[in-house]
């Protein structure tokens, strides 16, 4: 009875925390990014989104960049 009774505790044990871990995927799955589709800032869009944070560069000058970036320039 002692070594069933230790093999159905690890036995729940290791379900437990198989079934969180498949809880945590899932959640990482549906929150880790608010839209997939999205691209990623990276290269010359994200050094100009940095430039206008840091004020080097006005409204208007970044909207004409930015533009420019689109347009495959």
């Amino acid at each position: 009875m002692g070594a069933t009774h230790w093999t159905l505790w690890a036995l729940l044990g290791l379900g437990t925390t198989g079934f969180w871990a498949i809880v945590a995927y899932a959640a990482g799955s549906l929150f880790g990014r608010v839209d997939p589709e999205a691209p990623l800032a990276t290269g010359a869009r994200a050094e100009l989104d940095e430039q206008l944070a840091r004020g080097q560069i006005g409204i208007d000058e970044y909207q004409q960049r930015r533009q420019h970036l689109a347009d495959g320039h």
